[in-house]
Order: C-alpha cells, then structure tokens, then sequence
C-alpha cells in the first residue's frame, strides 16, 4: 500500500511538472505570434510555478519579459513595469546564456521608458543593455538594436550628434549578418526611426526617403510572416501625413 502510495504521488508530481512545462512553453509561443489573448492565462498561471520548481530555467525570465510586453499593450503600465522588472531579477538566476537574457530585460525595460517617455530612465537601463552586447561582440544586429534605442533617447535629451551617431553605426552593423533572422525587421525599425527624428528636424525630403526604405524592409517581412504587416500601416501612416504636410508647404 505504502509503494502504490508513493507511486500516486510520484505520478501527481510528474503530471504537474508535464502541465506547466506544457503551459510555459505554448504561453511563449503563442506570445511570440502575437496571439495575446491565448499567451497570457497560460504563462501567468504557470511562470511563478516555474520559478519555484526551476528557477535556473530561462523560461522564467523570457515569460515574465512576455508578460511585460502584452501588459504593456494592454496600456497595464504598473503591471508591465513590474513583471518586466522581475524578469530582470530572474534573468541573474538563469545558468545557461545568462548575459543574454540580462540584456533583453534591461532591453525591454529602456524601450518601455522611452514609450513612457521617462528618457533618462530609458538611457540607465539601454546603457547597460549596450555594455553587454558589446563585450559579447557576437550579434551586430542585437548591438543594432540597442544602439537604435539609445539613439532615440540621446535625440529626446537633446543630444543630437550622438543621436545621429548611434543610428548610423546601428545601420552598419545590420549589414554585417544579412540573414539574422531579425535583419529585415531591425532594419525597418532603424530607417524609420531615422526618418522620424529627420522629419522633426524640418529635414522632409530625407526623412520621406527613410520612411519608403522603411516600408520596402517591412514589405519584404510582412511576406514571410503576415502578422508584422502592421508595421507597414505605421510607416505609411507617418509618410501620409508627411506628405500631406508638405503639400501645404
């Protein structure tokens, strides 16, 4: 009686382990398809489960980093500073590529702060995020990230030349690894956030030229995976209401 006990109980914990094992893993693939509403009763009932049986695991970090981002969407700013937060936290218990996740947290906590438009938070955060790609040297389009972000907060603080500095050595970079699988997007983003910041200059003909770069890079993206097309309706929407600026000019 007492091995068939010991059996029962053995085969509730297994089956326990198995179901957020499970739960962790379609939570985070379904976030990264942009499918919200399926990611998140997955991964907020099964992170901190997670995090108690195998805090090592990485999954703990970039669960708690997901549930940052689509509480951000969800316009939950408390809530997405704090689960992004404790994926900082979680990302120093991480055993394997722990640098990396590091990065992504401090990453991800710069971008929120520039969305809140709390840039000099962003430039603390962003700073550290820079410090590590560059000793790891081994991803220039990650580097090509963090050296775009820190190019919009130096533009907001009122630092144009390293702004400027900063976006033009991202641009470099991304060409360095053609097929990162993150090239294409990275790129987009980095061209319009060029033309952004040239349009807010009064610098239009440059900033318009940016912004079809932009669009060109997106499109190419949009056509392996439909769900970043909403990136081209941003773009075409600032380049519209250029145009229309300039029409009126």
């Amino acid at each position: 009686m007492r091995i068939l006990t010991i059996m029962a109980v053995a085969m509730v914990f297994l089956t326990a382990c198995a179901s957020v094992d499970q739960n962790i893993n379609y939570g985070l693939n379904h976030y990264k398809m942009g499918l919200y509403n399926h990611a998140i009763p997955k991964l907020l009932s099964s992170t901190p489960e997670l995090e108690n049986s195998n805090p090592t695991d990485q999954r703990v970090t970039e669960a708690y980093l997901a549930l940052g981002v689509m509480a951000e969407a969800d316009k939950q700013f408390e809530k997405a500073e704090e689960f992004m937060k404790k994926a900082l936290e979680t990302a120093k218990n991480v055993n394997e590529n722990k640098s990396t996740h590091i990065r992504n947290a401090n990453n991800t906590l710069g971008h929120f702060y520039i969305n809140q438009q709390h840039y000099t938070q962003a430039k603390t955060y962003l700073e550290r995020a820079l410090e590590i790609s560059r000793q790891k040297n081994n991803d220039p389009v990650m580097l090509a990230i963090d050296l775009d972000n820190l190019a919009l907060v130096h533009f907001e603080l009122g630092d144009q030349v390293q702004s400027t500095t900063y976006s033009d050595e991202a641009l470099r970079l991304i060409e360095k690894d053609i097929n990162h699988q993150y090239y294409i997007r990275t790129k987009g983003i980095v061209l319009y956030h060029q033309g952004l910041r040239l349009e807010k200059l009064g610098e239009n003909k440059k900033a318009l030229g940016r912004y079809n770069s932009s669009i060109e890079a997106f499109e190419l993206l949009a056509n392996k995976h439909s769900y970043e097309s909403w990136r081209i309706d941003v773009v075409t929407k600032s380049k519209d209401a250029l145009l229309a600026k300039m029409a009126d000019e």
